[in-house]
């Protein structure tokens, strides 16, 4: 086994489908923390709410900015 095989992308065809279902992933997960925060009742999970919804907003940029497809 090669050094590329070993790592969580491997390289090539691989790594972009992997990317893109991560991408696809974390969208999903942001789309659904907004969702989360806008129908929170309690107050007490607002800040919860805020924290996920940015962090899940984070891992979308970061996994857009890992495949290539946002310009700094």
């Amino acid at each position: 086994m090669g050094l590329l095989e070993m790592l969580p992308f491997g390289g090539g065809r691989k790594r972009a489908q992997t990317t893109r279902e991560e991408v696809a992933k974390a969208l999903r997960a942001w789309q659904d923390s907004i969702k989360y925060f806008e129908n929170v009742k309690d107050p007490d999970l607002v800040d919860f709410a805020i924290y996920e919804m940015e962090a899940a907003r984070r891992k979308y940029m970061f996994l857009l900015k890992r495949a290539g497809t946002v310009e700094e």
